[in-house]
């Protein structure tokens, strides 16, 4: 049975919010892949349905985060963007050159109608943008994504959602990474992490631990982080943190075209 070590991600680190790294997580990434299994005391042949239970109540379930359902931040990034906020100028504008007494810098009626095109666009990203949530939580409803899990000494297909934390898993090509993973063996293998730090060039992986103390946390090659794509090859570790609880420190690389464009 594995115990609760000073270094374990527990509850303590399943708090932290995805933008800041759980710093156990280096720990593991700069260790030995033995080292960790041992210090984890991981079962050989996996764990029994029993205590997969118990990691489950200790740790929670390995389902992604919940979607904002507040209306505030929807409201704020439905009004609060380059062309609502320009559009919005435009209408102070209209409104005052409207307002002012004299010969009449604008035609009666303009200021009306830009404050409705304003509130019209508004409404309508929000509408769009709640439409889209609502399809998005029906498809994810509807797609399973299973797993190959060690489970009572043999390795079974099980649905991502049952994983929990120490559980030993294999990745295989064109499979999401179901968790953050520790890996313990790799052939040839390349994952994508465009979502998450919005490059597009592969990243191959291997099992041996991480030398470069100055390497940003996406570059780590023994770790594969959840939301990262197996694009070729086959991988075998250990889940570290549940999905979302730990992602790499990175803010999205934008192209040139995507800064222009924006």
């Amino acid at each position: 049975m594995m115990k609760e070590t000073g270094n374990f991600p527990g509850k303590e680190a399943r708090a932290v919010p995805n933008t800041r790294l759980d710093p156990r997580l280096a720990g593991y990434a700069r260790a030995g892949w033995e080292s960790v299994c041992r210090e984890m005391q991981l079962p050989e042949g996996g764990f029994t349905e029993r205590q997969a239970a118990q990691q489950r109540e200790r740790y929670g379930a390995n389902r992604p985060a919940a979607a904002r359902r507040a209306l505030g931040p929807r409201l704020r990034r439905a009004f609060l963007n380059p062309f609502s906020l320009t559009l919005l100028a435009l209408c102070v504008l209209a409104w005052v050159t409207e307002l002012l007494p004299g010969d009449g810098l604008a035609h009666e009626g303009t200021a009306p109608l830009m404050t409705g095109m304003l509130l019209l666009s508004g409404l309508v990203r929000l509408a769009l943008e709640m439409r889209a949530h609502r399809q998005a939580q029906q498809l994810q409803r509807r797609t399973r994504l299973t797993v190959p899990v060690l489970r009572e000494g043999r390795w079974q297909e099980r649905d991502a959602e049952e994983l929990v934390i120490g559980d030993r898993i294999r990745l295989r090509a064109g499979d999401p990474a179901p968790a953050t993973v520790r890996l313990t063996r790799a052939r040839d293998l390349f994952v994508s992490q465009s979502l998450l730090t919005g490059e597009s060039a592969m990243t191959e992986k291997t099992p041996d631990p991480e030398t470069d103390p100055a390497a940003r946390p996406a570059a780590w090659r023994c770790l594969v982080w959840a939301g990262s794509t197996v694009v070729g090859g086959t991988g075998e570790g250990v889940v570290l943190a549940l999905r979302p609880d730990a992602a790499p420190d990175e803010e999205p690389r934008r192209a040139g075209f995507d800064r222009g464009a924006r």
